[in-house]
């Protein structure tokens, strides 16, 4: 049995949560696309489980002629229908070992589940000991942002990487299993393995601080270390569903390079890391200064950068909105029908679509 003809293990692990729609479509819909197929799925998230599923398709390899394993979070919506294929065919492309799809974590910082770790033993060795510094993890991995990503070719592997001055050489490209496929003729298929790394220390602000290292990551290094091939895409859309997606289809986030991986770092610099933290909903009337009539007033939902602008009623009213489709806010600058306004906020939380109903003047609304 070789790659050109796959037999595929496509696991879905799980953690007491209904999987997203996308994530389900996705994860049934692919049974039709390969003869050779078989799916599964884990009663939890976590190694042990990521584990049990990798063991399950070991043992099933030689009976079933299984060529490849395949993962997808439960958290993660599929936007293209034909991703099995599209990563299959960058795995046989690139003659590669792991090919993982591009997600990002679920901040605003466009971080994802890709990245750097350093393979320098000493460098290790000092991190993992009490001096390990707030920015880092116990076992050096640099995340790459979606700006960095999308400095790169869709499809890239750890040459590719713009900026590697950040990391003791040498370096390892390290990636999610979220959403991923990975050979499993290999000989080395029964030596690697996932886990995670965890330590608790003291930063320098003299708070106590956990960190630990990505199962994912661990899973990427045994690859790595047995002479696996390891490729990273963006060919394949998809969102990492929280409070909102966060998508993998442009550049975004408030960080170009990771500054720091521990939840002390980010909440401190950034406030917090879900949308919610980011909301801020006021609004400023403009008048006409002799005759005191309202002229125009704009509706603030949230502190959210702006990316697109759509106009409403003739353009009586525009709307901004984030990269993620998420409302920041509204500018009426004639009357406009109750309607117009129901038609912006119907996707909005009940408190942002009274917030709406209540804050616009009544000379706006005709």
């Amino acid at each position: 049995m070789t790659v050109s003809q796959p037999h595929i293990y496509l696991t879905m692990p799980q953690y007491g949560r209904t999987p997203d729609k996308g994530a389900a479509e996705a994860f049934y819909s692919a049974r039709g696309q390969h003869d050779g197929f078989m799916v599964s799925l884990g009663e939890s998230a976590g190694g042990c489980t990521h584990n049990n599923l990798w063991c399950a398709a070991l043992n099933q390899r030689e009976k079933r002629g299984l060529t490849i394993f395949g993962m997808i979070h439960t958290d993660v919506e599929v936007l293209d229908p034909k991703w099995l294929e599209i990563l299959f065919n960058i795995l046989r492309a690139q003659n590669a070992d792991f090919v993982s799809v591009v997600i990002p974590q679920k901040n605003l910082l466009g971080l994802t589940l890709t990245g750097l770790l350093t393979l320098d033993e000493q460098v290790r060795r000092d991190i993992t000991l009490d001096n390990l510094p707030p920015t880092a993890t116990p076992r050096a991995v640099r995340r790459l942002t979606m700006r960095e990503i999308y400095q790169m070719p869709a499809t890239f592997t750890v040459d590719d990487i713009v900026d590697q001055s950040r990391e003791p050489k040498p370096v390892a490209l390290v990636s999610g299993l979220a959403l991923s496929l990975c050979r499993l003729d290999r000989p080395w298929c029964e030596d690697v393995q996932l886990g995670c790394a965890m330590k608790i220390y003291r930063a320098d602000n003299g708070k106590f601080v956990s960190a630990f290292e990505s199962e994912d990551w661990y899973f990427s290094e045994h690859v790595h270390r047995a002479g696996g091939k390891i490729v990273v895409t963006r060919e394949v859309p998809a969102k990492h569903h929280g409070d909102m997606g966060f998508p993998n289809t442009e550049p975004w986030g408030q960080w170009d390079y990771d500054r720091g991986t521990n939840r002390e770092v980010i909440q401190e610099e950034h406030g917090g890391m879900s949308m919610e933290s980011q909301s801020s909903m006021s609004v400023r009337v403009e008048t006409d200064q002799a005759t005191g009539e309202v002229q125009a007033c704009y509706l603030r939902i949230s502190g959210r950068t702006s990316t697109e602008t759509r106009e409403f009623a003739n353009g009586s009213a525009f709307a901004d909105y984030a990269f993620d489709g998420a409302l920041v806010g509204i500018e009426i600058l004639g009357p406009c029908p109750p309607s117009v306004l129901n038609e912006i906020c119907q996707a909005e939380p009940d408190r942002v679509q009274r917030f709406v109903r209540e804050a616009v003047p009544a000379k706006m609304l005709n």
